[in-house]
């Protein structure tokens, strides 16, 4: 049962890894889910289904939402949000706009998986017009993993023949720790 009043949805405001609602009134916070309280957002607790089904979407603003969504339950410790996101990097694999969506999307899932997955996506993409943004997305999510995870795979891709000379350039930029503007 809503309360009196209740429009329909919250105005929320991101701060780190809750959702504050605005205005603070228990009028509008009674009834509400567990998940979901007059101070924050659980996500640990958010039900995840229908922000899968929206990552599914046809529909490019409900996707990129879903992307956004599923990156931030990455840092609130759901790993099945990057699993998803790592399916969705081979279910687009023809979409560049999507998959620069998705690249971005992991930066919150740093993991072996996750370095082997956009390495792998550096090999398999040609450089051109069309998916220059995307490979650089890729350098730049692997750029914010810590080094433990990323800092082999990329001192590998920096070398390799297969990767366009700007690329592997800031790769070894990366690698070696030199500063190297794009």
């Amino acid at each position: 049962m809503r309360p009196p009043g209740w429009s329909g949805c919250l105005r929320f405001s991101i701060s780190r890894r809750s959702l504050l609602p605005f205005p603070r009134n228990p009028q509008f916070t009674t009834g509400l889910p567990s998940w979901l309280n007059e101070d924050s957002l659980d996500l640990s607790r958010v039900p995840i289904g229908s922000i899968f089904q929206q990552s599914l979407s046809a529909n490019e603003d409900l996707f990129r939402d879903g992307c956004k969504l599923l990156n931030s339950l990455c840092h609130g410790g759901r790993v099945e949000a990057g699993v998803f996101l790592l399916g969705l990097l081979r279910q687009n694999s023809d979409n560049y706009a999507r998959l620069t969506a998705i690249a971005e999307a992991l930066t919150a899932f740093p993991t072996a998986a996750t370095v082997d997955a956009l390495a792998s996506e550096l090999l398999r993409v040609k450089g051109s017009n069309a998916t220059r943004g995307y490979l650089r997305r890729i350098i730049d999510t692997l750029e914010h993993f810590p080094d433990n995870i990323a800092q082999a795979r990329i001192l590998e891709l920096s070398s390799d023949p297969r990767i366009g000379t700007r690329f592997r350039r800031r790769l070894q930029s990366i690698a070696f720790g030199t500063f190297n503007d794009w």
